[in-house]
């Protein structure tokens, strides 16, 4: 069978044909199952030494095209449809960069418009849930992320003069109550070239930030009232997802580079170098990124359509599609053993032969992680 698993027919038929027209003899073989044989093979898939080989993902609603790729013959694995729940994002001209969601399925999306939408647990629909004031002084938002150790959403917003942006404004991290969407505090980011785009939280509860426009990682500790520059690296020109491993290492990706990169610290803590990972397959526009668990991550790669499952050994990182065929996958979460991506279809903004048309409604798909 060497690496496939080959179907009940292909066992039995396949031996006796053999058998019957060579001189050696072929049987077909099944195992039989055990408590402890079925703990071990757990443990090992829990361990990510044991996957299934899947070629493909499709949402329910592209059955058909599903079908269709397997009646090609090219599949080299399972073809999946995945009967997770699609979130209708309820607005039009949405164009999402990022979404977040919590342990019991609730999940929220910025836009470019400034508003962040939220869909309750099980429900297909997201409703716009904050929007801009004076008070929050939102403008497009870039990401979001629910911390449910402090209660707290974090959302990222800079200008942005696109058609259904915010042009203008100061870059600013701004925190909402995670429950009531009720106005926090708002922390500025001091250089004029500074564009938040994404925030991830080590273990003692500091807030490490991307800053894509003036090529920073900017931290927030608890208790304090101000941003401070902990990195500040003409390679980081690009930087957008950040994300921690559970060793507590510091990961980013650089969507203008194309790379993923380990941050290392110093002993005390302080920034010490950049160290670019070798990826096991060329990444294209590499966007939102999260941590599923221990060394493993879920990677949108804008450009490239995909949705990835990124497994990081020291300087290698094996990068596995879980999904492909995605119109400028922007950002993605993972929550409650789902994962969810958005589709930022941003051509409706740049492509000539494309503005003013419907880039049509806007979707969270979800997925589940092998």
């Amino acid at each position: 069978m060497g690496r496939w698993i080959e179907p009940l027919s292909d066992l039995f038929v396949k031996p006796a044909l053999m058998s019957h027209l060579g001189s050696r003899q072929f049987l077909p073989f099944v195992s039989t199952l055990s408590e402890a044989n079925l703990e071990a093979v757990r443990n090992l898939i829990e361990a990510g030494k044991v996957k299934p080989v899947i070629d493909r993902q499709y949402p329910l609603s592209q059955t058909a095209d599903a079908l269709r790729y397997l009646e090609t013959g090219h599949a080299r694995g399972k073809v999946v449809i995945d009967i997770a729940r699609e979130i209708t994002i309820d607005g039009a001209d949405i164009y999402p960069e990022s979404v977040t969601a919590t342990a019991d399925g609730t999940v929220y999306v910025g836009s470019l418009g400034g508003t962040v939408y939220r869909a309750a647990p099980g429900v297909r629909s997201a409703e716009p849930w904050i929007t801009r004031s004076d008070t929050n002084g939102l403008l497009s938002i870039f990401g979001v992320l629910a911390d449910e150790r402090s209660g707290s959403l974090w959302v990222c917003t800079a200008p942005a003069a696109l058609p259904g942006g915010v042009a203008h404004g100061q870059s600013a991290v701004v925190r909402f109550n995670l429950s009531t969407g009720a106005f926090s505090h708002r922390y500025p980011l001091s250089s004029p070239r500074s564009i938040c785009d994404d925030i991830a939280f080590a273990r003692d509860g500091t807030a490490f930030v991307a800053d894509i426009g003036a090529g920073e990682i900017l931290t927030l500790a608890p208790g304090t009232e101000a941003l401070r520059v902990f990195a500040h690296d003409a390679e980081l020109e690009g930087i957008d997802g950040i994300a921690f491993a559970a060793d507590g290492t510091l990961y980013v990706d650089n969507v203008r580079r194309n790379e993923l990169v380990r941050v290392e610290r110093t002993p005390d803590g302080r920034f010490s170098r950049l160290v670019k990972l070798r990826t096991s397959a060329p990444l294209g526009g590499p966007d939102g990124f999260r941590p599923v668990g221990g060394n493993r991550f879920v990677l949108a790669e804008s450009r490239f359509g995909r949705i990835d499952e990124v497994t990081i050994r020291g300087d290698e990182a094996q990068i596995d599609v879980l999904r492909s065929g995605l119109d400028s996958p922007s950002g993605v979460a993972f929550a409650g053993g789902t994962v969810y991506a958005v589709e930022g279809r941003i051509e409706y903004l740049f492509d000539p032969k494309l503005r003013g048309h419907s880039p049509g409604p806007f979707i969270v798909q979800a997925l589940r992680v092998p």
